[in-house]
C-alpha cells in the first residue's frame, strides 16, 4: 500500500513555553522549572503528528524571517516534513505559553501591521502541483486568501480538504466553505455559532458547506457529525501536563485515520487518543504520539 501524502497550508509559528509552580501575576516574579523554545501550535504540528504515523508530509505557507522563524524551520525540515514552498518573511507570529499547578496562561503576538498576504508573493504553479499530487489538503484556518486558493485546486481534483479552526479571523468562513471536514474547538464553535448547544453549533458549521463536523471539547472529547450521523467520544484518561497544541494534534490523527479508511467513529477516536497523548508533555512539537501508544488507548474500550 502506498504511503499517504498529505500537504499542509498555513503560518509557520513559534512557541516559548514555560513550566513553574505558580502564575506570575502583576508586579511579582515566579521561579522557571521547565523552559522550552519549539515549533507553535498550527498547521505545522498537524504535519508533524502525521510525519510519526508514517505519513508523508509538505507545508505551503510562511514563517518569520528572523532567528526564531530560521528555528522552527530548521524543526520542521528535521522532523521530515517538505519546505520547497515555505516562504520567509517578516517578524514570526510567536506565543508565549505559561504552565503552572494554579491554570495557564498564554499570550499571543503577530506582526504588526496589515497581515502578510503570501498569495501576492508566491509563484503558484509549483504550489498548485504539489497539492494535485497530495492524498489530502490540511488547512489550519491562517493565511485565509492562499488557503482558499488551494483549496479549489484541491476539490476540483477531488482531493479532500480537512481544515482545523483554531481562531476566528478574517476569512475563516471561506475556508468553512471551501473544506469537505471541519474540526473546531468548543470555543471556536460557540463563537461562530452562539446557541448554546454542541449539537445546534455542528448544525450551523454544517450549514456553511462542509460535509463533516467535529467540534471538540477538551476534557470532555469530541463530538462529531458525518452525513446525518452522530458521534460522540469522551476523553481519554492521561497524565495531562499541557494541552497546547492538541487540537492541531488531533487534525493529524484524523487525518491519518480517514487515509486509513477508517470508519468515521473510528476516526474520531483515533484523533481523540492521539489528542490526549499529545497533552502529556510541554509544548506542541514532541508529541508523544505512536501508533502503538493510540492502539494502547484504544484498547482500553475495547
Amino acid at each position: 500500500m502506498a504511503v499517504p501524502k498529505l500537504v499542509g497550508v498555513g503560518s509557520l509559528g513559534v512557541v516559548i513555553s514555560t513550566l513553574a509552580n505558580d502564575l506570575p501575576t502583576a508586579g511579582t516574579q515566579t521561579g522557571v522549572a521547565a523552559l522550552h523554545a519549539s515549533v507553535a501550535s498550527g498547521i505545522a504540528v498537524t504535519l508533524r503528528t502525521l510525519t510519526i504515523l508514517g505519513c508523508r508530509t509538505e507545508l505551503i505557507g510562511t514563517c518569520g524571517n528572523d532567528s526564531l522563524g530560521a528555528m522552527a524551520q530548521a524543526l520542521v525540515q528535521r522532523g521530515g516534513i517538505g519546505t520547497q514552498q515555505l516562504l520567509s518573511h517578516g517578524v514570526s507570529n510567536t506565543t508565549i505559553s505559561q504552565v503552572a499547578a494554579d491554570g495557564w496562561a498564554r499570550q499571543h503576538f503577530r506582526p504588526a501591521g496589515p497581515e502578510f498576504d503570501a498569495i501576492e508573493h508566491r509563484e503558484f504553479s509549483a504550489a498548485t502541483k504539489l497539492v494535485r499530487s497530495a492524498n489530502a489538503l490540511l488547512l489550519d484556518g491562517s493565511l485565509p486568501r492562499l488557503a482558499a486558493a488551494l483549496a479549489d485546486t484541491a476539490r476540483a481534483s477531488n482531493i479532500p480538504v480537512i481544515s482545523h479552526i483554531a481562531d476566528v479571523r478574517d476569512g475563516v468562513g471561506e475556508i468553512i466553505a471551501v473544506s469537505d471536514i471541519v474540526i473546531a474547538s468548543e470555543r471556536v464553535a460557540g463563537e461562530l455559532s452562539p446557541r448554546g448547544e454542541l449539537t445546534d453549533a455542528i448544525e450551523d458549521l454544517m450549514a456553511m458547506g462542509p460535509r463533516t463536523v467535529i467540534v471538540t471539547a477538551g476534557e470532555r472529547g469530541a463530538v462529531g457529525r458525518h452525513g446525518d450521523r452522530l458521534v460522540e467520544c469522551p476523553a481519554f484518561a492521561v497524565d495531562a501536563l499541557d494541552g497546547y497544541g492538541a487540537g492541531a494534534v488531533f487534525h493529524g490523527g484524523f487525518a491519518a485515520a480517514l487515509l486509513s479508511a477508517l470508519p468515521f467513529v473510528r476516526c474520531v477516536e483515533v484523533a481523540t487518543a492521539a489528542a490526549a497523548l499529545s497533552c502529556q508533555q510541554l509544548g506542541a512539537w514532541d508529541v508523544g504520539v505512536t501508533r502503538e501508544a493510540i492502539d494502547s488507548l484504544l484498547r482500553q474500550r475495547s
